[in-house]
């Protein structure tokens, strides 16, 4: 696909969108523009997805028991597991995903904060015109948000990893990352006034036999099983992340009229690391062509790729703001 036969300049970015394009811009390309994906989900992604709406199905239904709650959720869970089709690898698997939710409700039944729902949806999609550059809107799903009264609004923030997440390396990157800081952004946009932050709960998927075991037995909870950490955002951090985003989304516009979309140099991008998987286009960026030379059926010759029809709209998978 070459720019003649492009669709126009997207004009609607998420903070993955974003992250994407400062990572690496060949990635922006094939994944934004051309909207090539994996052909099957990994099940880290499932995971993460399902674990997302077991949390949302757990703090939506309180009036039901503890039991039931803890039964709708593992329900859930499990049809969304069952029905994507995704095979098992290492921590991410069925089996964690029930123990992780019978472990948070042990541990959780009860919270010092109030989720808002907006139609029995915890989840708050968002579509919002970016006030320094008008063209674009800055979408996504924010997981929730809670009204803790001493602190006033929060973000709700779920995350969850195969490592400790109570180690002090894990919970200070969210203080840095762009997610967490585009949804407090959208919040204060939606409800027109200043939220306190946001308050990341995380969840830890390396359970072990030995976990369950102990927690059959004496009802122990794993160990660094579950991390909590409230970010406090200002007017400061405000405007620094409408300054990144415009700067971010000029050189989109500017690398849209070059057309050269070049491939990253930093590695790790490539081939990934730790808490970060390699990159799906690895075979499409060692062809000895330019990306637009390359068809969408020589890329769903790529076993376990394939080129999505649907339209990129993240933000409709929440209640819609």
């Amino acid at each position: 696909m070459d720019k003649k036969s492009a669709p126009n300049l997207p004009t609607h970015a998420d903070q993955t969108m974003l992250k994407s394009f400062f990572g690496c811009r060949r990635k922006f390309y094939w994944w934004y523009l051309r909207r090539v994906d994996f052909k099957i989900t990994p099940p880290y992604f499932i995971w993460g997805q399902a674990w997302q709406e077991m949390l949302c199905f757990w703090y939506s239904k309180t009036e039901l028991d503890l039991e039931e709650r803890l039964s709708g959720a593992i329900s859930l869970g499990e049809k969304l597991w069952n029905d994507s089709g995704t095979l098992p690898m290492g921590y991410n698997n069925l089996d964690t995903l029930r123990w992780a939710m019978i472990f948070y409700a042990a541990n959780f039944p009860e919270e010092p904060w109030e989720i808002i729902t907006l139609d029995e949806k915890v989840e708050l999609g968002f579509e919002i015109p970016f006030p320094p550059r008008p063209i674009w809107s800055i979408c996504g799903a924010i997981d929730g948000y809670i009204d803790w009264g001493p602190f006033g609004l929060l973000v709700l923030e779920n995350k969850s990893a195969g490592i400790d997440v109570q180690s002090a390396k894990y919970l200070l990157q969210w203080s840095f990352d762009l997610q967490p800081m585009t949804y407090t952004w959208a919040l204060r946009q939606i409800l027109e006034q200043d939220p306190f932050g946001t308050y990341m709960n995380c969840v830890c998927k390396k359970i072990t036999q030995k976990n369950i075991k102990e927690f059959q037995e004496a009802h122990i909870i794993p160990h660094a099983m579950f991390a909590r950490k409230d970010i406090q955002k200002s007017s400061f951090h405000y405007r620094e992340f409408e300054q990144s985003v415009n700067d971010c989304l000029i050189q989109i516009e500017v690398e849209w009229d070059l057309w050269h979309w070049p491939k990253t140099y930093n590695t790790i991008e490539c081939t990934g690391g730790i808490g970060k998987s390699a990159c799906p286009y690895q075979r499409l960026c060692l062809q000895e062509r330019n990306p637009w030379e390359i068809t969408d059926e020589e890329v769903e010759m790529i076993p376990g790729l394939v080129v999505k029809r649907d339209k990129w709209e993240p933000w409709k998978r929440g209640g819609k703001s």
